[in-house]
């Protein structure tokens, strides 16, 4: 796992790039209230792209699907808000993706939690939890799905019908960034 504290300069684009509506029909939040949350989680993990040196092309504001273009592989941050950090501590934490998405094309999704403390404004940190690739999410054999409003074993209603799994069986974060180095390595010297 990875921990970024945002900057001020993050924060205020995160905010900057809300729009105040709801993105589309499946938005959550009506109000928009969530976007600050995931565009912090992209710039964040575009943040950390830059520190490993790997070129990438944040789309997250023109396609539905994917929020980055990583040579040929198309990338979805999943991020959530929470009010305490996870730490190293907890494996049994959820990720969650909507279940209308199984069959819309990305290569992989990274996960994120933004941590907003209890009575503050501002982020704390953004935990870049780990990763899997689209195929290995759905198929995996401890993924539950729910529907819409059904309650989960830890009584959380999901809003909109999704499919969990914990933060145990995510690929760390770091073997992404192996993947993809390999990944523009063959695209740079046509070893497709």
């Amino acid at each position: 796992m990875i921990i970024i504290t945002p900057t001020a300069q993050m924060i205020k684009t995160a905010r900057v790039r809300s729009t105040g509506r709801a993105f589309n029909k499946n938005t959550e939040r009506k109000d928009g209230s969530g976007q600050p949350v995931g565009n912090l989680a992209e710039i964040a993990f575009s943040h950390y792209l830059d520190e490993q040196q790997i070129e990438h092309k944040w789309v997250g504001d023109k396609m539905f699907f994917h929020d980055f273009e990583i040579g040929l592989a198309l990338v979805d941050v999943k991020a959530k808000r929470r009010t305490v950090s996870c730490g190293t501590l907890s494996d049994d934490w959820d990720v969650h993706v909507e279940t209308r998405l199984e069959d819309k094309h990305c290569h992989a999704y990274v996960f994120i939690s933004v941590v907003v403390l209890k009575g503050l404004k501002d982020p704390a940190s953004v935990e870049i939890w780990g990763w899997l690739t689209h195929s290995e999410y759905w198929n995996h054999p401890k993924l539950k799905r729910f529907l819409a409003q059904e309650k989960d074993s830890d009584g959380f209603s999901e809003k909109m019908a999704a499919a969990k799994l914990k933060k145990r069986y995510l690929n760390p974060i770091e073997t992404f960034i192996d993947r993809i180095k390999l990944h523009l390595y063959k695209k740079t010297f046509g070893e497709f």
